[in-house]
């Protein structure tokens, strides 16, 4: 992303309860000197922040990567703010994108990610993809209320398994009925 973009779904985003609960942080409404800040602070060497937008250029999400060149790895987060653009089809034609130019193109190994435990959603769906799920993180983070403690789970992902089977098993999500996108 830019900070030249329109940057109001990420603020809205972040000032939406539901929204805000579900990555474990407090609402809150942030000024767009502080968007364009947060914004600048991916530096597109090491901290990428990609933005998802719909045809119309209406921003629908982000991915994040941060990357550690030295080691080959990488630590990535998806958000999708609007949810009616949550839909399998449209993350998934994201997320293989997004993993090919990780693997490809910044030559990357390996990419790990965390979800909640209690996100039975999101973790069923890493496993049904082949992802492999690396650990489990008893009481991992402080809860957004400052209350309790949360578990997490640790999710791995190499480049052999990502060209082996979980490329192919995310594109036939992405590709439209009969099409024979990613089918290569």
């Amino acid at each position: 992303m830019r900070s030249s973009d329109d940057l109001n779904n990420l603020g809205a985003w972040a000032s939406d309860p539901s929204f805000a609960a579900a990555l474990n942080i407090a609402p809150h409404v942030y000024d767009a000197d502080a968007l364009v800040r947060y914004v600048l602070a991916h530096d597109n060497r090491s901290r990428y922040l990609l933005g998802a937008f719909d045809q119309s250029g209406r921003h629908i999400g982000c991915i994040i990567f941060q990357i550690n060149q030295i080691h080959r790895n990488a630590v990535w987060h998806i958000i999708f703010g609007d949810r009616e653009e949550r839909r399998m089809t449209v993350v998934a034609e994201l997320v293989v994108a997004a993993m090919d130019w990780l693997f490809d193109t910044r030559g990357i190994d390996k990419v790990t990610s965390r979800t909640a435990a209690a996100n039975m959603v999101i973790n069923e769906r890493q496993r049904s993809l082949g992802v492999r799920q690396e650990g489990y993180l008893k009481a991992e983070l402080l809860s957004a209320d400052g209350q309790t403690r949360l578990d997490q789970v640790l999710w791995g992902l190499t480049k052999s398994d990502w060209k082996g089977s979980v490329r192919t098993r995310l594109s036939h999500l992405s590709a439209p009925a009969g099409s024979t996108h990613g089918n290569a």
